[in-house]
C-alpha cells in the first residue's frame, strides 16, 4: 500500500476507512439450496440476516458504504417434477432491500451465460469503486468462484484487505490461498450458535440500559430506543434480536437485561430491581374510587348531623360526575409462569417460528390475502404463495409498514400451516393442505369469510402455544389477559377479549393436530 493511499484511508490520524460488500448472489443461492434441500423465501431471509450480521462483525469499526448483490433476477429453470418454469430469484430483490442490500440486475450478454455476465459486472464495479474512493480499506466478497482470483490479486495490489465468504462444498479451494481471510458461511452459522453472537450485542444493550436507568430511575418504553442509541453512539435496532419493536425486545429479554417491567400511566415502564414502580392507571383509579367512597360516607354523616372529619372538606356536587376507570379484575392477573415474555419466547423461538405482529398490521395483511384469494363475487381464485407474498408486501409497503416483506411472509406461514389453503394443481398433492407452496391453491371450502380465515389462524396459534407451554412443564390453562396482550395488544377492546375467549375455548376443546412436514412448505 503506498503512502498516499494510507493517508487517504485515514491511517495517519487514526480514523477508520470503509468497507464494501459484493455478493455473487446466484452462486450463493444455488449453493445453499443444494446444501440444505428446501430453500425458498423463509430460508433465504434467514441466511441474509445471518450474512448481514457477519458483515458487521468482519468490517469491525469500518463503515460499510456499499452493499450489492449481483444476479439476473429474471433467470428461470425448468422444474423436473412439474415441468414448469421456476423464476427462483424473483423474490430475492425484496428480501435484499429489506436488509439494505442493493440488488443489481445483470442481463445476459448475447451468446453468453448469466453467470459470466454477473461475474464480470461484479469485478468491474469492485475495481471502479476502489479507484474512485481511496478510503476503502476492505472488500468483502461472497462467492465460491475461482474466476474472482484476478480481481482479488488486483485489490490486494492496491492495498485492499480481501475477505471471502463461501458456501461449503461449492467453493474452489484454490480461492482460499489468495484472499486475506476466508470463512465458510456454514462455519459462521455454527460459530454464531456456539458463541451466541447475539449475547455480545445483548450485553452491550444491557450495560447501556442499566447506565440510563441508574440516572433516570424508570422510563417509558417509548424513550428507550433513542436513549440506548445515544448511549451506544450508534442506532439501536431491536429487529437484530428478532423483535418487532423496542417493547417486544424489553419483554422478551427482560430477565437477561436484568430489568423489571410494569404498567405506567400512559405507557409500560422499565426499571431496575429495587426501584419503586410508578403509579398505574388502575392504582390511581382505585385510590380515586376509595376517596370518592370516603367522601360519600362523609356526606351521609353530614346529612345525619355529624361533624366532618378534621381536615376534610365536604365534596362538591360535581364530584360524583368525575369518570373513574375500573380497576383491573383480579381474574385477569396472570400467574408468574404465564407472562407476555414467556408467550412471546415460546411462539417465536420454538419450531416452527410463529411471529406475532401488531394487530392492525395483521388484520391489514389477512384482509389483503383474502381479497387476493376471493373475487368480488365470492368466487375463489387460484393463487400461490409467491403471488400472495408479493401482493401483500406491496400493500404493506404502501401503507408504510416497516419490514413489510418479513411480516407478510410470517403471516402467510401461519395461514398455510393452519390449513387455510388446499392445492389445486393436478397431481398427487391436489386437494391436500400439506402441499409444496410453489403450487397453485385455493382457500378451503370451510373458509367462507375473512373472519373464518382469521379464526382458523388464531386457533392454530393458540393450539401451538398450549402445546409449547406443556412441553416446558406448564400445564395450567392459558391466561386470557396475557394472550390478549400478545395477540391483540395492550388494552384490547372488550369485544376482542370476548372473541379471544371463544377461540381459546375452541382451541382447548379440539385435539391438537400433528405438525405437518416442513419439506412440504416454502
Amino acid at each position: 500500500m503506498n503512502n498516499s493511499h494510507q493517508h487517504a484511508a485515514g491511517y495517519s490520524n487514526g480514523s477508520h476507512g470503509s468497507s464494501i460488500l459484493l455478493i455473487d448472489l446466484e452462486n450463493f443461492y444455488l449453493a445453499r439450496e443444494q446444501n440444505i434441500g428446501v430453500y425458498a423465501a423463509t430460508e433465504f431471509s434467514v441466511d441474509l440476516e445471518a450474512l448481514s450480521r457477519f458483515v458487521t462483525e468482519v468490517s469491525s469499526e469500518r463503515r460499510v458504504t456499499v452493499r450489492r448483490a449481483y444476479a439476473n433476477y429474471n433467470t428461470a429453470r425448468q422444474s423436473s417434477e412439474f415441468g414448469r418454469w421456476d423464476f427462483f430469484l424473483q423474490k430475492a430483490p425484496k428480501a435484499l432491500m429489506e436488509r439494505g442490500i442493493e440488488p443489481v440486475q445483470v442481463f445476459r450478454f448475447p451468446g453468453g451465460g448469466n453467470k459470466n455476465a454477473a461475474d464480470m459486472r461484479m469485478a468491474m464495479d469492485a475495481s471502479v469503486l476502489v479507484a474512485e474512493n481511496h478510503r476503502i480499506e476492505q472488500c468483502i466478497l461472497v462467492t465460491g468462484d475461482a474466476d474472482f482470483i484476478p480481481l482479488i490479486l488486483d485489490l490486494k495490489r492496491r492495498g485492499i484487505e480481501v475477505v471471502v465468504i463461501g458456501v461449503r462444498a461449492h467453493t474452489k479451494t484454490v480461492l482460499l490461498r489468495y484472499c486475506d481471510r476466508f470463512e465458510y458461511f456454514e462455519d459462521l452459522l455454527v460459530a454464531a450458535e456456539v458463541e451466541g453472537d447475539m449475547a455480545g450485542q445483548l450485553e452491550e444493550a444491557r450495560a447501556a440500559l442499566h447506565a440510563i436507568l441508574a440516572r433516570k430511575q424508570r422510563l417509558p418504553f417509548a424513550a428507550i430506543k433513542p436513549l440506548i442509541s445515544r448511549q451506544l453512539r450508534r442506532p439501536f435496532d431491536p429487529t437484530r434480536f428478532d423483535c418487532e419493536n423496542t417493547g417486544d425486545f424489553l419483554r422478551t429479554f427482560s430477565e437477561r437485561l436484568g430489568v423489571l417491567i410494569s404498567e405506567g400511566l400512559n405507557d409500560w415502564e422499565v426499571r431496575l430491581p429495587g426501584t419503586e414502580a410508578g403509579p398505574t392507571v388502575a392504582a390511581l383509579a382505585q385510590a380515586h374510587a376509595s376517596a370518592h367512597a370516603s367522601a360519600k360516607l362523609d356526606v351521609a354523616a353530614l346529612a345525619n348531623g355529624a361533624a366532618p372529619a378534621a381536615g376534610v372538606e365536604p365534596p362538591s356536587a360535581s364530584a360524583s360526575s368525575v369518570p373513574v376507570a375500573a380497576p383491573r379484575s383480579p381474574e385477569l392477573t396472570p400467574a408468574v409462569e404465564h407472562s407476555v415474555a414467556v408467550y412471546h419466547k415460546l411462539l417465536r423461538f420454538r419450531r416452527p417460528n410463529l411471529h406475532i405482529i401488531p394487530l392492525h398490521e395483521w388484520e391489514t395483511i389477512t384482509a389483503a390475502i383474502y381479497d387476493m384469494a376471493v373475487d368480488a363475487n365470492g368466487v375463489r381464485r387460484d393463487v400461490d404463495h409467491q403471488k400472495l407474498l408479493d401482493g401483500g408486501s406491496d400493500i404493506c409497503e404502501r401503507a408504510g409498514y416497516e419490514m413489510a416483506y418479513h411480516k407478510v411472509n410470517g403471516s402467510l406461514f401461519q395461514l398455510f400451516k393452519s390449513g387455510c389453503f388446499v392445492c389445486t394443481t393436478e397431481g398427487p398433492e391436489k386437494g391436500r393442505s400439506d402441499f409444496h407452496w410453489t403450487l397453485t391453491a385455493q382457500l378451503t371450502p370451510e373458509i367462507d369469510s375473512l373472519e373464518a380465515l382469521r379464526r382458523r389462524v388464531r386457533v392454530f396459534v393458540i393450539r401451538s402455544l398450549k402445546s409449547r407451554l406443556e412441553s416446558v412443564g406448564i400445564h395450567t390453562p392459558i391466561d386470557l389477559s396475557v394472550l390478549s396482550e400478545v395477540l391483540d395488544g395492550h388494552n384490547a377492546p372488550p369485544e376482542k377479549q370476548a372473541l379471544l375467549r371463544e377461540l381459546l375455548d375452541a382451541a382447548s376443546a379440539a385435539p391438537l393436530e400433528p405438525a405437518k412436514g416442513f419439506a412440504a412448505g416454502v
